[in-house]
């Protein structure tokens, strides 16, 4: 079986790697390309929480200075940069990346920030390098059928990938993944 290269992984490196040589701002950020689907953007956002505290104060000086000309879309997915480098500021700890989030001042930034955290959490969880208890081994659906109905829909938006892992890869399968989410 041949081994293959993960571009978001590269990106995420390229991203911290940003942070890291031209300083925790939003122009910084702004040089990263959204390609290898955003990863660049969330390898930025890795780097920035952990070495800035509080982590809002970054949140703020990166997504907060993207002023009007730049779209929603584009604000909300500033926050779910954000919510993967939470989750690596907090070391996986699922609440505590949510509570992180839930301090942030609008909805498209507490959802961005939400999905993020989610997103981050299932790459950990398919590299078996996620929280104990946080994923079943009887459950498909969790934990987004454990967290509170708010964070419902962005623990959905990125579950795919885990129930991908559950079933072992095995698209014959996936009907009882549909089961599941039905």
């Amino acid at each position: 079986l041949e081994k293959t290269v993960d571009d978001h992984q590269i990106a995420h490196v390229v991203g911290r790697d940003t942070a890291k040589f031209f300083g925790i701002n939003g122009e910084a950020f702004l040089s990263c390309p959204t390609s290898f689907n955003y990863g660049c953007q969330h390898g930025f956002f890795e780097y920035a929480l952990v070495n800035t505290k509080p982590a809002k104060k970054a949140i703020e000086s990166i997504c907060g200075s993207l002023g009007s000309e730049y779209s929603p879309k584009f604000r909300f997915y500033c926050y779910h940069g954000v919510g993967h480098g939470v989750m690596d500021a907090v070391s996986y700890d699922l609440n505590s990346a949510l509570d992180v989030c839930d301090t942030l001042d609008s909805t498209v930034s507490r959802e961005g920030c939400w999905q993020g955290v989610f997103m981050e959490n299932v790459n950990a969880g398919m590299k078996g390098e996620a929280k104990n208890n946080i994923f079943s081994e009887n459950d498909p659906l969790a934990p987004c059928n454990q967290v509170q109905d708010q964070y419902r829909h962005e623990c959905y938006i990125n579950h795919s990938g885990w129930l991908m892992k559950f079933f072992n890869n095995d698209i014959n399968k996936m009907n009882k993944a549909v089961a599941a989410c039905l």
